[in-house]
């Protein structure tokens, strides 16, 4: 059977779908007026941060962990205000660095590793090199390593601010029991109200998220040390979309055997009526895809440095225009065709036309299927920025796709924050 793909860019508008599991369950009581939308992200911060407080309602929903709590922390901070007394004091503590005991400075002396060998957050007390160090302290030392060389000395990318000596003159990374991969968190640099000071915090096994174990570290060292880089050049609230889609891309530069993030793949192919900039703690990860499509296409991983270039002066979906601009592109051409690729993926790929890995992709999800007549009348609206994929199935057995992709910008979406707030109650 041949398979034909026509691209259409059309101007229309749809109500976005929800997202998968438990997501939807907190979505769809958001929507039926069960729950406001301040109580819902209490909900998701608790799963993340404090499972054993979470409401048996939603405690035991299936679900992938969050893939980082960036964003997360982002949401809580935007919206502080908002949480009763009784929930800020819960949601608090998110916001100081651990104590923990023992610590470890990485070989180049970049990082310190806090970490404790007893109690609830500790790791293992191996030392099979008998340096007096846990072997998995020394292992998280050298992804932070590892991810510095790829992401600050080969693809030239700022490092991050100093953070003023607090614990000691490196970057820190704190090691705990946590229930997601990890999290940076974000403090601000005197003087400057737009770059910020981090700190990374890291699970203490990794048993629990798909990839298990060192490898799982990896890849988190990779995505989270470059949210530390991003911190580093200018941040706004409504660009941690763009910051988690890239940091998910960067791990698999870093690691590129790991591959965890084709676990968090299905709910981007499957939601296709949601618009670019959609933020709602599960779409960003699987728009990683969008930065494997534009490595591919301009055929430097150079255009991800010059988008963050561009940020320092302009909001993300402008600083890609204005960095694609640059290669002779634009953001509405690329945008077009990224959901033309979308469809080539699975038993559909084509791995030297198009995504490298796509192989691995899900199928994008259809949103009808027509035997094609001249007469043929769709219906249907399309998000600012999004797109939808309809399948024609001809009598000659040929198959004709068409994708309408709304590239409107001007509507607001859902993946919009606005707040500049950095610290809690600020």
């Amino acid at each position: 059977m041949k398979t034909k793909m026509i691209l259409i860019s059309v101007l229309i508008t749809l109500q976005t779908a929800s997202s998968q599991t438990f997501q939807q369950k907190i979505q769809g009581d958001v929507r039926q007026g069960v729950l406001t939308e301040t109580q819902a992200l209490y909900i998701q911060a608790l799963r993340a941060f404090a499972p054993e407080r979470v409401p048996e309602l939603y405690r035991d929903l299936p679900g992938l962990p969050l893939k980082s709590g960036t964003g997360l922390l982002v949401r809580i901070r935007s919206r502080w205000n908002e949480f009763t007394p009784e929930q800020q004091a819960v949601l608090q503590s998110l916001f100081y660095r651990p104590d923990l005991p023992d610590s470890h400075v990485s070989p180049s002396g970049y990082f310190k590793i806090h970490y404790t060998t007893s109690g609830h957050h500790a790791v293992s007390p191996d030392d099979f090199d008998f340096s007096g160090v846990p072997d998995y302290v020394e292992e998280i030392a050298n992804s932070f390593e590892y991810a510095y060389s790829v992401e600050i000395e080969q693809l030239g990318f700022n490092p991050p601010p100093d953070d003023f000596n607090e614990d000691g003159p490196e970057w820190d990374v704190y090691i705990k029991n946590i229930a997601h991969y990890g999290f940076t968190d974000y403090e601000s640099v005197p003087g400057d109200p737009h770059r910020w000071i981090t700190y990374i915090t890291m699970d203490n096994d990794y048993t629990h998220t798909p990839t298990k174990g060192m490898n799982a570290a990896r890849v988190t060292a990779a995505h989270e040390f470059f949210h530390m880089v991003q911190f580093g050049y200018y941040f706004r609230d409504e660009d941690i979309f763009l910051m988690e889609a890239a940091s998910t891309w960067m791990e698999d530069v870093v690691y590129d055997y790991v591959n965890d993030y084709l676990f968090y793949l299905s709910n981007f192919f499957n939601n296709n009526n949601k618009s670019f900039d959609t933020f709602d703690g599960w779409r960003e990860y699987g728009l990683c895809v969008w930065f494997h499509f534009l490595e591919k296409r301009v055929g430097t991983r150079d255009i991800v440095r010059q988008v963050w270039e561009q940020i320092v002066y302009y909001p993300a979906v402008e600083a890609l225009d204005m960095a694609l601009r640059e290669m002779g592109h634009t953001f509405d051409e690329e945008l077009a065709l990224f959901y033309g690729w979308n469809y080539m993926t699975g038993s559909r790929a084509d791995t030297a036309r198009f995504y490298p890995e796509g192989h691995n992709y899900p199928l994008v999800k259809i949103d009808g299927s027509y035997t094609f007549r001249f007469d043929t009348l769709i219906t249907g609206e399309v998000n600012p920025t999004a797109a939808r994929y309809y399948q024609f199935d001809q009598e000659n057995g040929n198959t004709i796709t068409l994708i309408p992709t709304n590239l409107n910008r001007d509507d607001e979406t859902s993946g919009a924050l606005s707040s500049h707030r950095r610290e809690p109650g600020g």
